[in-house]
Formats: C-alpha cells, sequence, structure tokens
C-alpha cells in the first residue's frame, strides 16, 4: 500500500516480443458466429488504433474501440472461419500465433504449420489436451451445427467423404497417438518457437522444457473439454 502508482507501465516481452499488457487472445474457433467478418476482425483488433467506420451500432463497435490500446498476441485457430491467408493479410503489423490440432492426416498438419511460418506468424501453439472431442451436452440438447455458408476455411478439401460432424470435421479426424515425441517432429517441420497449451501439472512443464518447447499455456481448455479438470487459477508450477 502507499506507493507511487502515478505512473504506469503495463508492457511486457512474450519470446522476445513487447505486447503492451499481458494479456492476449486465446485461440478459439467459429468467430463468424459472432461476426462476419469473423478472424479477420479479431486479427485487426491487435494493431488497430482506432474504430471501425463500417460498423453499424455501438454494440458491436465495443470491441473495435477497445482494441486501441491494443498492442498484443493474436493466437489463430486451426478451426477457424477465416483462412490463414485472410487473418495475415486483415493484421500485416499484428503479432500472430498458430494454434495446430495434430489430425490423423498428417499432411494436413505439416501443411498447416509450414503455411503458417511462410506467412508470417512468430509462433506455434500445440493444443495438447485434446486427444478426442468431448462431448458437449449443450451443444447437443441445443442442435448446434456449423452453418452451411460457414466453413473452418483452413481444412477445405483436407478430408474425404461428406460424413461430417456438427462442427463440420470428420468424426474422430484429431490423432489420438500424438506423444512428447512429435514435439521433435514439429520441430522438423519450423523454426518457429513452439509453445504447448494444455498444461495443468508441474511434471508437464517439466517435460514440456526438456523436450526443447519455448513456453507453455496453462490451459484446461475452458472446462468445455473435461468439466472435471482443475481450474487453471489453482495451479502453481515453478519451472526452472
Amino acid at each position: 500500500m502507499l506507493r507511487d502508482v502515478s505512473m504506469l507501465d503495463t508492457r511486457t516481452k512474450i519470446l522476445g516480443t513487447e505486447i503492451s499488457f499481458p494479456v492476449g487472445i486465446a485461440p478459439t474457433g467459429f468467430h463468424q458466429l459472432a461476426w462476419p467478418d469473423g478472424e479477420k476482425s479479431t486479427a485487426r483488433a491487435i494493431v488497430r488504433q482506432g474504430c471501425s467506420s463500417d460498423l453499424h451500432s455501438d454494440y458491436f463497435s465495443i470491441p473495435h474501440k477497445a482494441a486501441k490500446a491494443m498492442g498484443t498476441c493474436y493466437i489463430a485457430s486451426t478451426y477457424s472461419t477465416c483462412s490463414l491467408e485472410e487473418i495475415a493479410a486483415a493484421a500485416p503489423g499484428g503479432f500472430r500465433w498458430f494454434q495446430l490440432y495434430i489430425h490423423r492426416n498428417r499432411a494436413v498438419s505439416r501443411q498447416l504449420v509450414q503455411q503458417a511460418e511462410a506467412l508470417g506468424f512468430q509462433g506455434l501453439v500445440l493444443t495438447a489436451d485434446l486427444p478426442y472431442t468431448g462431448k458437449r451436452r449443450n451443444d447437443v440438447r441445443n442442435g448446434f451445427r456449423l452453418p452451411p455458408h460457414m466453413k473452418l476455411k483452413n481444412l477445405e478439401g483436407a478430408f474425404e467423404g461428406d460424413d461430417r460432424s456438427e462442427y463440420g470435421l470428420p468424426p474422430n479426424s484429431l490423432d489420438p497417438s500424438v506423444t512428447w515425441d512429435d514435439i521433435y517432429w514439429l520441430r522438423s517441420l519450423t523454426h518457429l518457437p513452439i509453445v504447448i497449451k494444455g498444461i495443468l501439472t508441474k511434471e508437464d512443464a517439466e517435460l514440456a522444457v526438456r523436450h526443447g518447447v519455448q513456453g507453455i499455456i496453462v490451459s484446461n481448455h475452458g472446462g468445455r473439454q473435461l468439466d472435471g479438470a482443475p481450474a487453471t487459477v489453482s495451479e502453481k508450477m515453478d519451472v526452472p
């Protein structure tokens, strides 16, 4: 108490890049459900210095007004409704990482990693806590399906057949055989720093360091995959 707080500076660095405050935009899919421009608008928010003039209500302009102060990291999801090219073009000066799910068709994942690097994304985030999609009872009860006009742009044409889940993907498309050794496989594909998302224990954090990753994201997937997972705020990890 009674400290001089008249001059505050919330800037920090993440993997060597300065951000304006220690809060980033986590990877989430289907942004077009909230706004027609989808992930393109989200990407613009990290670099925009003003409000969009093409918005038609104060309600929808709120995120863009908040973006005035943003200069932080946006992690684009594999399951974006905009392509990586569109996201990169929307925020060419933005600090962008790419979040990866490894699919059974490894060629798809390899192509996405290499594409992200070529487009100027500055980091690769591997989601490690989703070997299978959780049973989301609310989605089942509400009969959720991705609207026909929305596509997972980064995965169009990646899978054969017409059988699709409510999220626009073939059932069991994720690779449940992923192990720590796959970090070395990813390292062979890219020069980007690798960050592991989904760490909840000190033991796994230490394994991540041992396998040469550059960072971890403590996450329980928002409780949306396993509702009995511990809260991230309760996890303390002192990793050398």
